[in-house]
Parts: C-alpha cells; sequence; structure tokens
C-alpha cells in the first residue's frame, strides 16, 4: 500500500488480537492498535517500492521475502529477512535466477541459470514456485525467454534439466504447445493452476506435478469467467484445493474454492461471506473483431452492444482506450465504464444506447512481446493511426453504427491516445473526453518517478 499516491508502495504486518485481552503492547512503528481491531505496523517506511511479499512455510514461518528498489531506486532486487530477530535489516539476494531456502535462510542462496538461453539477454522471468511433492527438487518458471510469448517449463534444481510445459515451440519438445501467454497461477499437492491469457479470454489449464500431463479444464457454470488471483489452500500433504477470483462480463467479482482433483468438469464451492450477486441492471457479452491497420497488422476489438438495439437505424458509439502502456483490455465485469452514468464514464450503453468499442491498438499486452513493441520511441504515432483505420472500419464494416456520431474516451495514456485522435481525425470524430490524459511527453517524463 502507499500513502498520498505516492506509489512508494510499502510493507505493513497486521498483528490480530483478541478482545478479550485488551490493547497490544504499544510500538514505535504502528500506526493503529485498539481492542479488536489489533495492531497495524509500517515494515518499510522509506521512498522506494516494496513489493511482493512471501513468508517462508506457506505463510506460517518467520522469514519474509519481498522486491524492492531500495539498491538503487529503480531496479527491483530481492531481500530476505527474519521477522522473529528484533530490528529491520533486509539481506540482498540479488537477481531473480537466484534460488534462496526460507526453510534454512542461513544457506547460500545459489544462482541457477536456465539453458538453451543467452542469460545476458533481455528476459523476464514473470513467477517461479516450487513443487510441492514431497522431495521433489523441481521449481516451475514462467518467463518469455523462449520465444514471443510467456510460457512455463519445469526445471530440475538437482539436474538442471528442463522440461517445456507450453512453450509454443515444437524443436523444444513441449508437452502441451500454447500459443498465448501463460501465467502460473498456483501449485497445490499434486498440480499447477495454469491461465492462458487467449485473445483476452481465460483459459484454465491442470498440470500433473505427478504424471506431467496438461489438461484443459473447464468450470460449470462458469465456463467464461476471467479467473485470478488463485491461491493454494495447502492445508496438508494431499490437499489439491485453490481459492479463486472470479469474475464475468454478467456478475462482479467473487471468491469460491476449487478443488482441482476432482474429474471433468470441476464445479466451485462458493464462500457465501464472498459471492456477488447479479447487478440490478443489464448486462452483455462482447463480440471479438479484427480490423486490418494501415500496414496491414491485425488489431483486435471488443465490441459491446445495447440489449436493446433499435431494430432499424443507426446507434452512436464510444470508442474507449484504457490506460496503462503494456497491458490489455479483458472481458471481465466492466460496470463502471458500461452501465453506469456518472461524472467518471458520462457514456453509457444501456441509457444512452451507444455501442462501446475497446481496442487493443498495438503496444497492448496479451499477443506477444513483438506486439507491445510495435509503438516503441518513434512508433508511438503508429498505435494512433490504428485508431484512424478503426474509423475507416466502422464506416465500411459494421452498419448498425453510425461513423457520424462516434466519441473517443480514455484516461491515462488511454486519455492520449484521445488527444492525438482528435488532432489526426476530428474530421471523423463528434467529440472526445479525457481523463487524466498525458498531454506533454517532456512533462510527463521530467515528473514521473524513475521507477
Amino acid at each position: 500500500m502507499d500513502l498520498n499516491g505516492s506509489e512508494n508502495f510499502q510493507l505493513w504486518r497486521y498483528w490480530e488480537d483478541n478482545f478479550l485481552d485488551g490493547k497490544l503492547e504499544k510500538i514505535e512503528t504502528e500506526i493503529d492498535n485498539a481492542p479488536g481491531r489489533g495492531r497495524v505496523e509500517w515494515l518499510t517506511n522509506d521512498e522506494f517500492k516494496n513489493h511482493y511479499p512471501l513468508v517462508s512455510g506457506n505463510g506460517t514461518g518467520s522469514v519474509l521475502a519481498f522486491s524492492s528498489t531500495r539498491a538503487n531506486g529503480k531496479d527491483n532486487k530481492v531481500y530476505t529477512i527474519d521477522l522473529s530477530v528484533e530490528g529491520w535489516n533486509p539481506t540482498l539476494v540479488s537477481m531473480s535466477r537466484w534460488i534462496v531456502d526460507l526453510k534454512n535462510p542461513n544457506n547460500e542462496p545459489h544462482e541457477q541459470l536456465l539453458p538453451g538461453i543467452d542469460n545476458n539477454a533481455g528476459f523476464a522471468i514473470r513467477d517461479a514456485q516450487f513443487s510441492q511433492v514431497k522431495g521433489s527438487t523441481e521449481i516451475l518458471v514462467a518467463l518469455d525467454a523462449y520465444g514471443d510469448f510467456v510460457s512455463v517449463v519445469i526445471c530440475n534444481l538437482s539436474s538442471g534439466v528442463i522440461r517445456h510445459i507450453t512453450t509454443p515451440n515444437p524443436s523444444l519438445s513441449p508437452i502441451h504447445p500454447i500459443p498465448w501467454d501463460v501465467k502460473l497461477a498456483a501449485v497445490t499437492a499434486h498440480f499447477a493452476v495454469l491461465l492462458a491469457n487467449a485473445d483476452g479470454w481465460c483459459e484454465i489449464y491442470r498440470y500433473g506435478l505427478l504424471d506431467s500431463k496438461v489438461e484443459k479444464i473447464t468450470m460449470e457454470d462458469h465456463e467464461t469467467d476471467m479467473v485470478g488471483p488463485v491461491r493454494p489452500v495447502l492445508q496438508g500433504q494431499e490437499d489439491n484445493r485453490v481459492v479463486i477470483e472470479h469474475n464475468s462480463s454478467h456478475v462482479a467479482f467473487s471468491i469460491s474454492l476449487l478443488d482441482l482433483s476432482q474429474p471433468g468438469q470441476l464445479k466451485l464451492e462458493p464462500i457465501l461471506a464472498c459471492q456477488s450477486a447479479s447487478p440490478g441492471f443489464r448486462t452483455q457479452d462482447p463480440i471479438l473483431i479484427r480490423f486490418e491497420s494501415f500496414d496491414g497488422l491485425s488489431i483486435p476489438a471488443l465490441v459491446y452492444y445495447p440489449a436493446n438495439m433499435p431494430p432499424t437505424g443507426k446507434m452512436p458509439a464510444v470508442i474507449w482506450i484504457h490506460g496503462g502502456l503494456a497491458m490489455q483490455i479483458r472481458p471481465g465485469f466492466r460496470r463502471p465504464v458500461l452501465y453506469l452514468l456518472d461524472q467518471t464514464n458520462g457514456f453509457t450503453i444501456n441509457e444512452l444506447g451507444c455501442a462501446l468499442i475497446m481496442p487493443k491498438v498495438r503496444g497492448r499486452a496479451g499477443y506477444g512481446r513483438s506486439y507491445v513493441k510495435l509503438d516503441d520511441v518513434y512508433k508511438r504515432e503508429d498505435s494512433v493511426k490504428d485508431l484512424g483505420s478503426l474509423l475507416e472500419y466502422i464506416s465500411t464494416s459494421m452498419p448498425k453504427i453510425d461513423a457520424t456520431r462516434i466519441a473517443l474516451n480514455g484516461a491515462s495514456y488511454g486519455g492520449f491516445m484521445v488527444l492525438a485522435g482528435l488532432v489526426n481525425y476530428s474530421h471523423l470524430l463528434r467529440c472526445g473526453v479525457v481523463q487524466s490524459g498525458i498531454g506533454n511527453w517532456v512533462t510527463f517524463l521530467e515528473t514521473t518517478h524513475p521507477s
């Protein structure tokens, strides 16, 4: 959590107390301490970004590992600290491909280089989790070093042998190639949960740690839900349950239990206190379209039409461009954008009868590293040209939409896209709405935190 929007995220510790025991002993770094509420204290309180805390023993141990920019204010490095010892003096572990035994923090960390890649080249390790099989020395790693997409491999720390699980490269003999970014979501006693980002939709896979088989799974009555995050329960050596957060185009976020050892289609066990009710307004599923941009590149977009479309005539449309650079719009629950008529999102589907088009212009995530880099530096305007191609596509290939009544709407980086679209294509647009948009890249870069 950060304070006052500083974006310097800090780590906190919450001490739960029993109401009958009274107030916990006061300490210097606490910010709250009251009977029945417990005590909240700062672990870090500095000008650096501190992320991804992980406690040993699946949360029951005393060793905390976390990433921080404290080394130089820019690059993330891994640190560990024993919380059972008084004082705050984290130990630098170093780079993300070093292995640390949190059960025995006195052991020296050792570097684990991955074979078949140039370890000096620019690649990112997105996640790494140890196998929970008793006696195993294997670690599952999600990284983008073996191609255009993030894939999952499994590395035997004893032998150094790598097995490719989802890498979409036949020459590497993958167990189950998946030509999309794949997230290593959770590891249970006998399974790993893999989430594939397939054109924005979520595909769930189960990897067997004992039989090395990959199986695509679906959840009964929730086949199209967006899933994540996922956390293992791990209450015993045979526990294959996970806690998942899920949502859809029709229902907001809920939390449920899922037993991965079930055969066939899996059934969610709702956690009753964490279920969202169906909203009191109409909801729609988006459709995926693709249009050709100025250079022949295929650009995907999500389109939402009003539930009560007029039988004749044409409807106006809002092109909504999301914020962030290497990010992606996905077909989950979108109440603020789609359905509410409020000061943040002034256009709706239900009240105004507008179609909503969400393009994934070049530079967005989900379509490989090459796609993300297509608007880098001097190619920035190419993503704006994608908007021009979308406007042309609307006029020629979307007969339900009135091409003379098109608005742009976007926030942050999406706000920049709105401004650039208005400059270049004002003759094709009725208006634009900018929320916290970037209007001057020079001042933006001068005043943005370096990390």
